[in-house]
C-alpha cells in the first residue's frame, strides 16, 4: 500500500517539537557572565570537577575564618536577568502589537501586562492554530486506518509464506489441544464421581445422612418445645380442648361496673381476659413444636430415601469410579503419544518460522513508527493550541516575575515575532554567588555541598554549590583560581538573600552549614 503522501508529512514534521510559550532566560550579570563567556554555564546547570589539577601538589591545610575552618574564598552577587519572549514559532500569522504598556525603567510584577495584540491577528492566529491541530488530527485518524489496513496486509503475507510450517504449528497445537482437553474432561469427570462414591460410602457404612439431615437436633428441638408445651398447659391448669377451640369467647352480660353486681362483674372479666391470653400463648406453642415436628418427620423420611439410594447406587459408583481412573490413564497416554509424534514436525519449521517473523516485526515495526510520528504532530499542533490560549489567549502578554524593566524591544504597530526578545528587566529573586576557588582547593568542593555566604553588611547565609568551572579564569600562573557558582536553593533562603546587593563583595565559607558556623563563631550572624 502506497504512503507517500504519509511519509513526506513524517518528513516535514518528524523533529518539529512544541516550545514553551514563554522563555525565562537568566543572563547572570559582572563575574558570571565572563564565566558564561568562557565556557562556565548557568546557575542551573550542575557540573562537577573530575580528578586533581596536575602539578597541583599537597593541598595545604584549610584556610580560617575567626575560629572556623573550612575552605573559604571570596566572592562576588549577581542579580539576574529575565527575558520574556513569544516562543511560538509553528504560528504564521502575524500578531499586531495594537498597544505597549510598560518602558524602560518600571517596575513591575508577577502577572503585569506588557502588551495588547488586535483582536483581528488574534482570531486569524486562532483560526489557523485550531485549524493545523484538525488537520493533525484527520491525518493521524486516517493514518490509524491505514495502519490497520497495513498490518492485515503484513499478516497476510506472512501467512501466504509461511502456510506450509502454520499448517503444521496449527495442526501440532489443535493436536495436543483435543489430547489435552479429553484429559482434562476425564479428570473432572473423574473427581465428580469419586466425590459420588465417597458420598454414597460415608452414607452407608457410617450413617453420614444422619447428621447432614440434622436428625437428632431437629428431633431432640421439637421434643424439648412440645414438652414445655404440656407443662404450661399443666402449671396454667388449662385444658388441651379449650386451647385448640380458638373461637370459644365470653360474651352477654353487662359492662364491668353496670348495675348493683358491677363490681363482681368486672373481677369476672379480667379474670377471662388473662385466661384468654395465656391460652393464646399457649396456641402459639402448640403450632411452634408441631412445625417443628412435621421439619422432623420430613427430615428423617428424606434421611430414608437417601440411605436406601446411596445403598443402591454403592457399587455403580464404584464401578463408575474405577472406570473413570482406566479412562483417565489412557488419556494421559494419548497425550504423551500425540505430543511427541508433533514435536518432530514442529521443530523442523522453526528456522523457516523465525525468518517470516522477522520480515513481519519489522514491517509492523515501521508502520508504528510512521503512526507515532504523526501522533507526535497531532499533540504538538494541540499543544502549540493550548501554549497560545495559556500565554496570549485574552490578547495579552504578561510578565512571568517580577523585577525592573532594564529594556523593551517592541511598540505600537510592530508584529510579535516568535522566539524574540520582548522584555528584560532584573529580577531579584534570582540571586547567585561566584566565588574564585583557589586550585590547591578546588578538589575538596562538591556539587551540591552546602556553603555559607557571608557579608559584612548583611551578615551570613546558606548557599548551595551548583557549579564548578573545569576551566581556569586566572590569567597567572602563580595563582591559578576556578569559578564556583553559589545559590540560594529554596524560596525561603532565595528571599533572605534579596537582602544583598548586587556586585557586593563576600566571603565564601564551603562543606559547612550556616547553624554549624553560627554556632563556631559564638552565635553571630
Amino acid at each position: 500500500m502506497k504512503q507517500d503522501k504519509m511519509n513526506q508529512d513524517r518528513n516535514q514534521n518528524k523533529e518539529k517539537k512544541p516550545k514553551k510559550s514563554r522563555k525565562k532566560a537568566v543572563i547572570l550579570c559582572g563575574t558570571v557572565l565572563l564565566l558564561l563567556i568562557t565556557g562556565g554555564g548557568g546557575c542551573y546547570v550542575f557540573r562537577q570537577m573530575q580528578g586533581k589539577q596536575e602539578g597541583q601538589g599537597e593541598r595545604p591545610m584549610p584556610r580560617q575564618i575567626g575560629e572556623v575552618s573550612c575552605v573559604t574564598a571570596s566572592g562576588t552577587t549577581s542579580i539576574g536577568i529575565t527575558e520574556e519572549s513569544f516562543d511560538l514559532e509553528e504560528l504564521d500569522t502575524e500578531l499586531a502589537i495594537e498597544e505597549v504598556y510598560l518602558s524602560a525603567g518600571d517596575t513591575v510584577e508577577q502577572g503585569t501586562k506588557i502588551l495588547k495584540i488586535s483582536e483581528k491577528s488574534m482570531e486569524q492566529a486562532r483560526t489557523e492554530l485550531t485549524r493545523k491541530a484538525t488537520q493533525a488530527q484527520l491525518r493521524y485518524n486516517q493514518a490509524v486506518i491505514e495502519n490497520e489496513l497495513s498490518q492485515i496486509e503484513a499478516q497476510r503475507n506472512y501467512d501466504v509464506t509461511m502456510v506450509e510450517a502454520e499448517y503444521v504449528e496449527s495442526d501440532y497445537q489443535n493436536s495436543l489441544e483435543t489430547a489435552k482437553q479429553d484429559v482434562e474432561e476425564l479428570t473432572e469427570q473423574l473427581e465428580d464421581a469419586k466425590e459420588l462414591y465417597e458420598e454414597y460410602y460415608d452414607g452407608v457404612n457410617n450413617d453420614a445422612y444422619r447428621e447432614e439431615y440434622e436428625l437428632e437436633e431437629k428431633k431432640a428441638l421439637y421434643e424439648q418445645n412440645e414438652k414445655l408445651y404440656w407443662d404450661t398447659l399443666k402449671d396454667w391448669n388449662i385444658k388441651d380442648s379449650e386451647v385448640n377451640n380458638t373461637n370459644t369467647s365470653n360474651s352477654g352480660g353487662n359492662s364491668p361496673g353496670g348495675g348493683p353486681s358491677g363490681g363482681s362483674q368486672g373481677g369476672n372479666s379480667a379474670a377471662a381476659a388473662d385466661k384468654q391470653q395465656r391460652i393464646t400463648a399457649l396456641e402459639l406453642m402448640e403450632d411452634i413444636y408441631r412445625a417443628e415436628k412435621e421439619e422432623y418427620e420430613q427430615a428423617l423420611k428424606d434421611y430414608h430415601k437417601a440411605v436406601e439410594k446411596a445403598t443402591a447406587g454403592l457399587e455403580q459408583a464404584k464401578a463408575e469410579y474405577e472406570l473413570l481412573e482406566l479412562e483417565l490413564r489412557q488419556a494421559q497416554i494419548d497425550y504423551e503419544k500425540q505430543a511427541a509424534v508433533c514435536q518432530a514436525d514442529y521443530e523442523t519449521k522453526l528456522a523457516e518460522i523465525e525468518n517470516a517473523q522477522n520480515i513481519y516485526d519489522t514491517a509492523v515495526q515501521k508502520l508504528q513508527d510512521e503512526l507515532d510520528t504523526l501522533l507526535n504532530d497531532k499533540e504538538e499542533a494541540e499543544e502549540n493550541l493550548q501554549v497560545f490560549e495559556e500565554t496570549v489567549g485574552d490578547g495579552y502578554l504578561y510578565t512571568s516575575s517580577k523585577g525592573n524593566v532594564v529594556m523593551i524591544s517592541v511598540s505600537a504597530g510592530d508584529e510579535l515575532e516568535p522566539d524574540s526578545i520582548v522584555l528584560a528587566y532584573s529580577d531579584p529573586t534570582i540571586l547567585t554567588v561566584t566565588a574564585a576557588v583557589d586550585q590547591a582547593d578546588i578538589a575538596k568542593i562538591e556539587i551540591g555541598e552546602t556553603a555559607v555566604v557571608v557579608s559584612e553588611e548583611e551578615g551570613s547565609y546558606e548557599a548551595q554549590v551548583t557549579e564548578i568551572s573545569p576551566i581556569s579564569n586566572s590569567q597567572s600562573r602563580t595563582s591559578v583560581t576556578y569559578a564556583v557558582t553559589l545559590c540560594f536553593p529554596g524560596e525561603n533562603l532565595q528571599k533572605e538573600a534579596e537582602k544583598l546587593s548586587e556586585n557586593e563583595t563576600v566571603t565564601v565559607c564551603f562543606g559547612i552549614t550556616l547553624e554549624e558556623y553560627r554556632k563556631k563563631i559564638g552565635g553571630g550572624v
